[in-house]
């Protein structure tokens, strides 16, 4: 993704949320990338909001590496300790922290 003319980035990080939002495009390329068996986890926990087994997501999960155009560090990496969070709506289940966003913003034009 390209920034608009004269931006120095195309990339928003919001600190102060708890979940990885990504734009609905962008989520199924990134599920793209994971083995059919993770693929199906992860559809199940982001699509389908439903609690998986934690020892499902124990080991065997990649990092996630973001390459975001910026002033300083170009790279953020996210461990699948801080994707897959386990123990959090039930003792032994797992949910992801990725969500799905909302399509890209479509100018309507200026008054």
């Amino acid at each position: 993704m390209n920034g608009p003319k004269g931006m120095p980035s195309n990339s928003i990080v919001d600190s102060g949320t708890n979940s990885l939002n990504l734009p609905p495009q962008m989520l199924k390329a990134v599920i793209s990338k994971f083995s059919s068996a993770q693929q199906t986890l992860l559809t199940q926990s982001i699509l389908d909001n439903k609690l998986v087994c934690a020892a499902d997501v124990q080991t065997g999960w990649p990092t996630l590496t973001f390459i975001l155009q910026g002033n300083t560090a170009d790279v953020s990496q996210v461990a699948p300790s801080d994707y897959l969070q386990v123990n959090t709506l039930k003792v032994g289940a797992a949910v992801s922290a990725i969500t799905k966003g909302v399509r890209g913003f479509r100018f309507l034009g200026c008054r």
